[in-house]
């Protein structure tokens, strides 16, 4: 991979929050900048503000996949540097120019002579005036990116199959080739950080204003405060007063603290487990649990609409009508009771997590789609009359030779053009009609003139060996079907 870096204009923005990590990465390469030329400096500066871009720019492309977890990307790129020096050369030849003493004179019926001035024949003077030469010395500097390294900062605790998904989409993203040295590190993201006695010597003056300003509003409150002193003592007796004259509450009835003790204030969130799982393994974690514990999950999880949408989407009709029964009933748990329903549902995401899910339509597309015609029809046959909607998703997910003839052209080139044309040609004989119109119509007009000379040494194969052709197209389309690149021209 090649690329001749743009240079930075002059006066461009201010470096983001991702140079900081660029510039670590970058300063040994920085150390010696100042005895480089003028050229290299500007390069590198580009080499820089490259990488600055592209961390910027897979940063916001990752952090809605990682939300709410935060994410932090630098992006490092390996150039190597190649230098070439141009010699331009232009020049002019000498240019003689004569001064004689002849003259030109026309004699009657005869042509042009050359006649000496005066009696006597004077020498003719040759003067040479030399030529100019030009020579333009052009030195070109060239980076090419050889490698790519990315590095992932992400926040600690973020789930194993969050952080696979966010590896794969910079790879993606970046087209990273580990065989040429490409690397994707991901690294944990400090919760916190304290600075350094660097970050106090260079904002000395910025700390002193604000212990300035600090003090200022300190002494401001002070004397509002006293002054606010005796009307607040007065309003705190009639407040106290108030109090003591309510009724107490009756023998049995709850009583409702206005503010939750100091140690629960500082207690972990309910249910904070089901934070960042996918919303179908919430929504059936829940419908494990009885409408109490579920409803006390809901109010005080505080999942995502879309867990509380999977959830009823999920309930049969008669558990979310209990579900919404409790959910409009006011009530009061303990923080025991709420203490195990927060067990129950731990237990039950987790026995959720540990299912393997087997079967389903493309399950059984697969496999029918790799046995013999017949048995494909006859299976599909059957499973339509027992269940029809259930053959008819099956069918849409198989992908099978005579869908060629549904495939947009380009998808049909790319399968044609990959596998050997005696090949295809033999799967195209006693193809329908609209597999082989589409082909031929799709490939160049030299692989069509190839498909037809084969197609003469195919007559009168087996039945076997075209099936056997088939089964290798099918197997070509199958795999741009698992990529997603099959088109969406197909029925």
């Amino acid at each position: 991979m090649s690329a001749t870096l743009p240079l930075p204009a002059r006066g461009g923005r201010p470096p983001s929050r991702g140079w900081v990590v660029l510039a670590a990465l970058l300063l040994p390469a920085g150390a010696s900048l100042a005895q480089l030329p003028s050229r290299h400096a500007e390069a590198v500066a580009a080499k820089v503000a490259l990488q600055r871009d592209i961390g910027a720019w897979l940063e916001t492309t990752l952090r809605g996949l990682a939300h709410p977890y935060r994410v932090l990307v630098s992006v490092q790129l390996v150039t190597r540097e190649d230098q070439r020096e141009i010699v331009q050369k232009e020049s002019q030849p000498d240019t003689v120019m004569k001064v004689g003493a002849n003259k030109t004179v026309k004699l009657p019926g005869l042509p042009l002579v050359d006649k000496p001035l005066g009696g006597y024949g004077a020498p003719d003077i040759s003067v040479t005036v030399p030529g100019k030469q030009k020579v333009e010395v052009r030195q070109e500097l060239k980076m090419v990116i050889e490698r790519t390294v990315v590095h992932l900062f992400v926040e600690k605790g973020i789930p194993p199959p969050r952080l696979d998904q966010l590896k794969k989409a910079a790879s993606e993203l970046l087209a990273l080739d580990p065989g040429r040295g490409d690397a994707l590190e991901v690294s944990e993201l400090a919760s916190s950080s304290q600075p350094g006695p660097a970050f106090f010597e260079a904002n000395s003056g910025l700390l002193l204003l604000c212990a300035t300003a600090l003090l200022c509003a300190l002494f401001i409150a002070i004397g509002l405060s006293r002054r606010r002193e005796g009307s607040a003592s007065a309003r705190l007796v009639g407040e106290i007063s108030a109090r003591e004259a309510q009724p107490s509450p009756e023998k049995g009835a709850p009583a409702l603290a206005e503010a939750p003790p100091p140690e629960m204030a500082d207690a972990p969130r309910p249910f904070a487990f089901f934070r960042g799982v996918d919303s179908r393994q919430v929504a059936e974690a829940l419908a494990a649990l009885d409408a109490g514990d579920c409803a006390a999950a809901l109010e005080r999880a505080e999942l995502e609409p879309e867990s509380q949408q999977a959830l009823f989407d999920l309930l049969p009709p008669d558990r979310q009508l209990a579900l919404a029964r409790v959910l409009a009933r006011p009530r009061v748990l303990s923080t025991e009771r709420l203490a195990a329903a927060e067990e129950k549902a731990r237990a039950a995401l987790a026995e959720v997590q540990s299912r393997v899910r087997l079967g389903g339509e493309a399950a059984a597309a697969d496999s029918l789609s790799a046995v013999t015609p017949e048995v494909q029809a006859r299976l599909l046959e059957q499973l339509s009359k027992d269940d029809p909607a259930l053959g008819q998703a099956i069918r849409r997910r198989m992908v099978l030779f005579d869908d060629l003839g549904q495939l947009p052209q380009g998808t049909v080139r790319q399968i044609v053009t990959s596998i050997d044309p005696a090949t295809v040609a033999l799967a195209l004989e006693g193809a329908p009609a609209a597999a082989r119109e589409n082909v031929l119509r799709s490939v160049s007009s030299r692989l069509k003139g190839i498909l037809a000379a084969e197609a003469g040494g195919v007559l009168g194969k087996p039945a076997s060996e075209v099936d056997a052709a088939r089964k290798k197209v099918e197997r070509v389309m199958r795999r741009l079907h698992s990529q997603g690149q099959l088109g969406r021209g197909r029925t």
